[in-house]
């Protein structure tokens, strides 16, 4: 039996070798940069268990857009390959997703195919106002974005940055208010 719930300490190392095999642009310096020493956002830390054993599992880091927008980061999803053709990845995401959105989120940014990644909604066209600092995209994968709150990135662009703690009350004093269109994460984009 398949469930999925949110991360405990005891996971954190079954998670870190799982996610290490991914490969990519993951284990670079520059999404090192940007998480290490630095917790990831717990409630949208999952993991999906099956008879007891982590099989799948997704993160997400706090980040800023340019200098001042906050977002979040979307790691790659890893899902053991004995568990590949059952629908964990995308499971993952659109429950991360909706979660985030619920936590009055308003930016998601991820690593990725923009044709794997159109159907939760992420947008290339939003990704290439930014940059990741010493990280070249490889093999068609881009920075991909994804607005719960249309408009929020208007005029913003630049690289993201490292979440700094100190900035928890000053930028997101006024984060949970809306307009909110999100309608899931089957949204489409461009």
């Amino acid at each position: 039996m398949l469930q999925i719930r949110t991360m405990r300490p005891d996971d954190w190392g079954s998670y870190g070798r799982h996610a290490q095999d991914q490969g990519g642009g993951w284990n670079s310096p520059s999404i090192s940069a940007l998480t290490a020493d630095h917790a990831c956002v717990d409630a949208l830390s999952l993991i999906v268990e099956a008879d007891g054993t982590v099989v799948a599992g997704i993160r997400h880091w706090r980040v800023l857009m340019g200098e001042y927008v906050p977002a979040l980061l979307m790691e790659r999803t890893f899902v053991k390959p004995t568990h590949v053709d059952e629908g964990l990845e995308a499971w993952l995401i659109r429950e991360s997703l909706d979660r985030a959105y619920r936590l009055g989120h308003r930016v998601v940014v991820t690593l990725g195919h923009p044709e794997r990644f159109r159907r939760f909604g992420f947008s290339r066209s939003l990704g290439a106002a930014f940059s990741l600092p010493g990280y070249e995209c490889q093999d068609e994968e881009t920075l991909l974005v994804m607005e719960f709150c249309p408009g929020t990135l208007m005029g913003v662009n630049g690289p993201i940055n490292r979440w700094s703690e100190n900035e928890d009350d000053a930028i997101t004093s006024g984060m949970n208010s809306g307009p909110w269109t999100y309608q899931g994460a089957t949204a489409t984009a461009e």
